[in-house]
């Protein structure tokens, strides 16, 4: 049977859709399920932030048998005036389409491209779609399946991970996990601290504020800190979605003590060993090598996270790995004054997905 063929066979009975979000949001919420691959970014909280603190306008398109979808993919263009891609999703470590029939997922693609926008084009992230789309393969997604014994959590980490835990701990650090809005503002502000010393734009107060807001009343947002006396010197916010925690953002004083790091993961893992299905610790650039070793070392394996263009992949897609101008640009923030680079960040973080 020829491809046209079987591209007729699969949609017999079915259309294409591109409707705005608030028009599909119940035909996706039942399509959005971890069976069909959900991650935290197809949960309509994740989207309804990224609207709320960024005034994206969310597009579904979706392949629809009927009022249900069979397949869709959440996009948002981009802010930036000199790259007005549509992104799914903005913000985003991983938003691949969701399909119930996977061979249904090409399909889209195609009816994606027949209907891409007269100036920009498409980035899919966590899915390699075929040609004529360009895949870039340079990340991975770094995952501790928490459904084990905590003992062989421990066995699984690295003995340089397990030496830092002992450290921090004989140290008299201090741990707390908890959700109140004053620990939220104790996180931003070594979050502040940290990415400026980075060279790196902090999101703005409001985007964690409405976090707050959106995933606080099912408990499913966490604000890790770690103290030295009364010193914050750690901080970690966790976000949970279809059983998985998020850990996604995190900061560390530049001399704080050794090992508050891993104490604070370690605790995290502890914690929820048994109770929840799985830890993601986000995606990270393959060729950082300090980053990829951190996360090896306390048991986390890694997935291959391509992400797919059409037409054409961007030059620099990884904040992690900056050369030329981008390189310059951030040594530049580094020495900005601070009160200076949180209002730039606040008003320029928008066009950087």
């Amino acid at each position: 049977m020829s491809t046209l063929a079987v591209s007729a066979t699969a949609m017999e009975g079915r259309q294409v859709v591109l409707q705005p979000w608030a028009l599909s949001r119940a035909a996706w919420k039942d399509l959005a399920t971890p069976a069909n691959g959900a991650t935290l970014y197809h949960d309509e909280r994740w989207i309804a932030l990224l609207e709320q603190t960024y005034g994206f306008e969310v597009t579904v398109a979706g392949i629809h048998e009927g009022r249900e979808l069979a397949a869709g993919c959440v996009l948002a263009r981009t802010k930036n005036p000199l790259n007005p891609r549509l992104v799914a999703l903005p913000f985003s470590d991983n938003c691949p389409p969701l399909a119930t029939e996977p061979a249904l997922i090409p399909l889209l693609a195609d009816h994606l491209i027949a209907q891409v926008p007269p100036r920009g084009g498409y980035e899919i992230r966590g899915f390699a779609l075929p040609a004529p789309w360009q895949t870039v393969d340079c990340f991975g997604e770094w995952t501790i399946n928490l459904t084990r014994p905590v003992a062989e959590l421990s066995r699984r980490s690295d003995t340089h991970f397990r030496r830092q835990v002992r450290r921090a701990l004989k140290s008299g650090l201090t741990v707390r996990c908890s959700s109140s809005l004053e620990d939220l503002h104790h996180f931003y502000r070594l979050m502040m601290e940290t990415r400026h010393r980075k060279g790196l734009p902090v999101q703005p107060m409001r985007f964690f504020k409405y976090a707050h807001e959106l995933f606080a009343p099912a408990g499913d947002i966490e604000i890790w800190s770690v103290r030295e006396g009364a010193t914050v010197v750690a901080v970690a916010l966790i976000l949970r979605a279809f059983d998985c925690l998020h850990y996604k953002w995190s900061a560390r004083h530049d001399h704080g003590p050794s090992g508050a790091a891993h104490l604070l993961l370690w605790n995290v893992i502890e914690r929820h060993a048994g109770v929840t299905g799985w830890l993601n610790l986000g995606r990270t650039d393959l060729r950082n090598a300090g980053l990829v070793r951190f996360k090896k070392d306390m048991g986390a394996e890694a997935a291959a996270l391509p992400s797919s263009f059409y037409p054409t992949a961007p030059n620099q897609i990884s904040a992690e790995m900056l050369s030329g101008p981008m390189a310059v640009l951030s040594q530049v923030w580094r020495h900005l004054p601070p009160i200076a680079a949180r209002a730039l960040s606040s008003a320029i973080y928008r066009y950087m997905a």
